[in-house]
């Protein structure tokens, strides 16, 4: 039969409850799908804010999250400006709270994490001494005139610890005096004396209506450039009284500037202008643009784009100067976290410009105690430059006073270990026997990195010569943005510079960091982004890796980091913040069905375990919905009326988290990461789909990776067929002679360009030499041809796409696809030790659409089993065809479903190839789906039809269903029962079924929370009987936002997604049937109806809607004086707002399904 024949197999995911197909009895991998452990269930954030904080919350919190499904939990205490409550951060009454969540979470059988300290950003608190602190290397400098003894006093530094360096040289001839350019008459085509604008997330503050604050440096104006509002780029001209050369432009920024492109131009008669330089969503931390000047006595900045209409560029100076530095300095000295960094200067720079190494002169020893420079200084014009340690004044934030302190610096292992002996120490010594992973307090977090940037420790210049192998102090000007020796020896220099910030990051706030923790038996777990460093390296020390995405769209932020880690290092656990909600996505919207796809594509990811963001700690019983994490967050607690729901979703994700934790993540690709700072992971150039790759740090690919029986293989057993090299024009001798050695033992490399030097200053000139004479036997004399060659037993290609290559060496995709695009499937694909293959596979299409497609997986010939995680059943797949080390598989996937396929072992039983169902109906009300019950096929179909399909012995089978009984409408009239503190006295018989903010009545259009519906239908005897041919399906219809189905008394669980179907056929009696629906909608509608009334608190009314204080009738344990049912520290929902669809819509409908065995 043709393969468009068996595109139209009609495939669901099926149910399946007898003993395991293919082995005897339940092995492990079945019965913890069916009964996942403890380590497969999601954790989530619990956030205690603000000092409000009780044991009787705690305790109900934490019995609420057990019986919701939740492993564990991760405490952070924050501070948001919400009305203050009793408990200090960090007091005793605080660690003795502590202690009582530890001890509860263990008589629950949870599990506990702890953030390193309070406040998400990132590892500081009151106990961190200033010289423990963060820190930089400030850079003051003096010109003065020689020929004298000069005496000059240490100025007057900000945060001062220490003095590293002193150096002079002479004068450059463009920082003279007399080479300063005169001052410029500015002008703009925006007049800005007209109605200066507040600011978007300050009203009380408002940009400046002169471009004469442009020119004083001394005042905290700003102007605002909006190119967005002024429907056209924003320009200003700068006018000197005569030409002059102009080759830097500096400019300083307000707080919370956007980004831009800018263009700097200059002209001779203002009129027309020449560019000299375009540069491209440049940040408000690059103050410095470098460029080759002319002389002009025009010029012009022009802000032709920005990239956050929220955030316009907030402008406070702008100065042109005559000398060249180093273009985009901020970034290349991680001052600011840029990728430009990596971006040399293009334009020639004059002798005049850079610094002889030998006119540099060394004043350090001649400092006395108290810093004073005691120097006879040569005559002429000297430069001196004093470099001094200061510590960054950065605090972790967000916390309340008790709680803030400074950030620990995060290149220095000392300064790592002193802030251990604070806040975690005493954690740890509260959870006392309960600490260790295998107890109750099982890691500590680091979460996301928010400290801002650090390029200096005290103990730098050490470092430096240590990793690097030579002295950087001749060098230091270069970190004022000076050339020395020539342009390329600074930028050589910078490149190390950055490696070595990078390398103690790696070192401090990585390996040392994650050491006391490994004493106390927890598990270090970090979010490692965020700061200039080497991602992929960073992330190695964690323990467990861990990212994070906000909810909203088909993405999973940076999971593929998170996962890269599991991938190359074979760490069980990827763990995600997940579902972060915004004031747009959050506001008590979040229904677990708006959950499902975007969790399911970062389990496509390789994530493996949800912490959910957030739980707020609810210290307060009486009042709902409570508190809230301001805007943020998608409000999982249990006063959130979607609470009830959550458990059938949290069930799906736990047996996802089980099947995704079992194995390792299988890699047909590795790629040698990008090892300049900073860098993340790296998959390009792009491979086709079907193919999975994971990207090589520079350690583990030096001491992690090896090659057996062909293929690169990993320390923890994971296997590659490729690994792809992208180099940039430099790599250095030892990652090339790797290379050379993987070759020769039989390896696949596909090489990028060849490399036409090493990296910095190390070894250099010989190091280039060494890179050339390697570079030459890899890629041979002539790199620039396509070719591939013979290294020892391993093959070495160059100047081919990654598909190429694959093609070459006959390695068919893992996963090929047809019938639907590429784009909107995303699979995964898992190996475990004793050779089970596990694939997940999502449909991630942006629109509600339905796929039909054929799969064709590199599983060899085994039967394909279906795992469904959202019923927990197993079964055989019906139908699939083995071709050759391929089984090709037709798959139907709604829109917001997933399959997991698990290939185990071999099977010589009959089952079908293909086959087409052909319904007498277009439009099916049931779509057909085809179970393996008892050894034998069978065809469940909603309507008449007929199936001819092909066993894989070659003989023709069929199934006919010709009729069934008639579709019964439940829809008439039904009761519904509200709750007894809803304000809704009785019962309700209503005639037919509507949303409930459709009625009259005004408490019941307004409803939140849990409606009981109920419903009493007749079945005769022989409708009964017909369980016997087929079985009947409830179908609720249209449900607002989720319910709970009770028949006759029997309990058939939660339905949380659409379709809103359950199987009935077994709880169905002849006669009169008790049908109950308990129907839970979400916060939004009684937020709303609230509004319709007084206010009963005091809330901020700009940007920001928190409350301001606890109202008395509120603190007193009284009901609200204006009537009002619902209490929230936010307002996230106004009075005019619409109300969205609650309760039962339906139509409710039984609907007959017949089974007819494939004979």
């Amino acid at each position: 039969m043709k393969r468009t024949n068996v595109l139209h197999a009609l495939l669901i995911l099926v149910l399946f409850t007898s003993l395991p197909l293919l082995c005897g009895g339940e092995t492990a991998l079945e019965k913890g799908f069916r009964n996942p452990p403890e380590d497969a269930k999601p954790w989530t954030w619990y956030h205690w804010v603000d000092g409000n904080v009780s044991r009787e919350g705690i305790r109900a919190d934490l019995q609420a999250m057990k019986k919701a499904g939740i492993g564990g939990f991760i405490v952070l205490d924050v501070s948001l400006r919400m009305p203050r409550g009793k408990i200090r951060t960090l007091s005793k009454e605080w660690y003795e709270l502590i202690r009582y969540t530890i001890e509860t979470a263990a008589e629950l059988g949870l599990k506990v994490g702890f953030h390193n300290c309070p406040g998400w950003s990132t590892s500081g608190g009151p106990w961190v001494r200033p010289e423990d602190g963060m820190k930089e290397l400030l850079i003051t400098e003096t010109q003065i005139s020689g020929g004298k003894k000069l005496i000059l006093p240490r100025p007057k530094i900000r945060n001062f610890l220490s003095d590293t360096a002193v150096l002079a040289f002479p004068t450059l001839k463009p920082e003279r005096p007399e080479e300063k350019l005169p001052e410029p008459k500015l002008s703009s085509n925006i007049d800005f004396s007209l109605n200066p604008k507040p600011l978007p997330w300050d009203f009380s503050r408002k940009t400046g209506r002169s471009l004469e604050v442009l020119q004083n440096r001394q005042t905290s104006d700003f102007i605002m450039l909006d190119p967005l509002q002024q429907k056209e780029s924003v320009v200003l001209t700068f006018e000197y009284p005569r030409a002059v050369t102009a080759n830097r432009l500096e400019l300083r920024y307000g707080r919370h500037s956007g980004a831009a492109d800018y263009r700097i131009s200059c002209s001779e008669d203002g009129l027309v202008f020449t560019p000299l330089a375009d540069y491209q969503r440049q940040s408000a931390n690059i103050r410095s643009f470098s460029f080759q000047g002319r002389k002009a006595r025009f010029y012009r900045l022009e802000v032709r784009k920005i990239y956050h209409d929220y955030l316009p560029v907030l402008l406070a100076s702008a100065r042109f100067f005559p000398e060249q530095r180093i273009p985009n300095l901020d970034a290349k000295v991680f001052r600011t976290k840029s990728p430009s960094c990596k971006i040399p200067g293009t334009f020639p720079v004059s002798s005049e410009q850079i610094l002889d190494q030998k006119q540099i002169l060394d004043l350090t020893g001649k400092l006395d105690q108290k810093g004073t420079l005691h120097w006879m200084a040569p005559e002429g014009r000297w430069t001196i430059l004093r470099f001094s340690t200061a510590f960054l004044n950065r605090y972790n934030h967000p916390t309340s006073a008790s709680g803030r302190g400074l950030e620990c610096d995060k290149l220095s292992p000392r300064a790592v270990e002193n802030f251990w002996n604070g806040m975690p120490a005493e954690v740890i010594r509260q959870a006392g026997a309960l600490c260790g992973r295998d107890r109750t307090l099982a890691m500590i977090q680091v979460d996301s990195y928010e400290a801002g940037t650090q390029n200096w420790t005290t103990t730098f210049p050490a470092d430096f010569r240590r990793l690097r192998g030579y002295d950087m102090l001749p060098y230091l000007p270069v970190l004022s943005g000076r050339y020395v020796g020539s342009p390329e020896r600074s930028e050589r220099f910078l490149e190390d510079y950055r490696r070595t910030v990078s390398d103690l990051y790696a070192e401090a706030f990585g390996k040392h960091f994650g050491e006391p923790a490994h004493r106390h038996h927890l598990d270090f777990v970090t979010e490692s982004y965020g700061a200039p460093f080497d991602e992929v390296l960073q992330t190695s020390y964690s323990d467990i890796p861990m990212g994070e995405f906000w909810k909203g769209g088909i993405q999973a932020g940076n999971a593929l980091l998170a996962s890269n880690a599991a991938r190359i290092s074979g760490k069980k656990y990827v763990q995600m913040e997940c579902f972060t909600a915004n004031e747009k996505s959050g506001r008590w919207s979040t229904t677990p069905a708006s959950l499902k796809q975007q969790g399911d594509y970062a389990f496509s990811l390789g994530v493996n375990r949800f912490v959910f963001h957030s739980y707020v700690h609810q210290p307060f019983l009486r009042f709902c919905p409570g508190l809230t994490l301001m805007k943020y967050g998608f409000h999982f607690n249990r006063n959130n009326t979607m609470w009830k729901l959550f458990p059938g979703w949290i069930a799906y994700v736990t047996r996802c988290q089980y099947l995704l934790q079992q194995g390792n993540l299988v890699s047909d690709v590795l790629y040698l990461g990008d090892d300049r700072p900073p860098c993340g992971v790296s998959l390009k150039p792009e491979l086709p789909f079907g193919y999975q790759g994971a990207c090589l740090d520079r350690t583990a690919f030096l001491e992690r990776l090896s090659v057996k029986n062909g293929k690169f293989q990993l320390s923890h057993g994971a296997e590659s067929s490729l690994l792809i090299v992208p180099f940039s024009n430099f790599v250095d001798e030892e990652i090339l002679r790797k290379l050379l050695h993987l070759a020769e033992e039989g390896g696949t490399i596909l090489l990028g360009p060849k490399p036409e030097r090493a990296p910095g200053l190390s070894g250099y000139p010989h190091s280039d030499t060494a890179v050339r004479a390697l570079a030459d036997k890899l890629w041979g004399t002539d790199g620039r041809k396509p070719m591939e060659r013979k290294i020892g037993k391993g093959r070495v290609f160059s100047g081919l796409s990654p598909k190429e290559v694959l093609k070459r060496i006959n390695l068919p995709p893992d996963l090929r696809l047809s019938g639907a695009p590429a784009n909107q499937i995303s699979f995964l694909h898992r190996r475990c030790e004793d050779g089970t293959d596990i694939y997940f596979i999502t449909n991630a299409s942006r629109r509600k659409t339905r796929l039909n497609f054929m799969l064709s997986l590199r599983s060899g010939a085994r039967v394909p089993e279906l795992f469904d995680a959202e019923s927990g059943s197993i079964s055989a797949c019906p139908i699939y065809r083995w071709n050759g080390k391929t089984t090709e598989i037709p798959l139907r996937l709604e829109w917001n479903e997933s399959v997991f396929l698990v290939f185990r072992t071999a099977s010589a039983r009959t089952h079908l190839v293909d086959g087409p169902w052909k319904p007498q109906k277009q439009k099916e009300i049931l779509s057909s789906k085809l179970k393996e019950e008892n050894g034998a096929i069978v065809l469940h179909a909603g309507s008449p039809g007929i199936f001819l399909g092909r066993n894989s012995e070659g003989n023709p089978v069929r199934a006919e269903i010709r009729s069934l009984p008639g579709i019964r409408d439940l829809s008439g009239e039904w009761t519904v029962k509200f709750p007894e503190n809803s304000g809704i006295a009785g019962i309700r018989t209503i005639p037919r079924l509507h949303s409930l903010s459709e009625s009259p009545e005004t408490e019941i259009r307004y409803f939140s929370g849990t409606a009981e519906y109920k419903k009493s239908f007749p079945l005769s005897a022989e409708e009964l009987k017909f369980r016997s041919e087929g079985r009947w399906i409830l179908d609720l219809g249209e449900v607002c936002d989720g319910a709970s189905v009770r028949l006759n008394g029997r309990d058939l669980g939660i339905l949380w997604k659409p379709p809103f179907r359950c199987d009935v056929t077994d709880f169905l009696v002849a006669g009169e049937n008790q049908l109950t629906v308990d129907v839970t909608n979400r916060w939004i509608n009684r937020l709303i109806g609230d509004e319709q009334l007084p206010p009963d608190a005091e809330y901020r009314t700009r940007v920001e809607f928190m409350l301001l204080k606890f109202p008395d009738w509120f603190l007193s344990g009284k009901q609200s004086p204006t009537g009002r049912r619902a209490f929230a520290t936010y307002r996230h929902w106004k009075k005019n707002d619409p109300l969205q669809k609650s309760g039962l819509p339906g139509p409710v409908r039984l609907i007959p399904v017949r089974k007819q065995e494939l004979r």
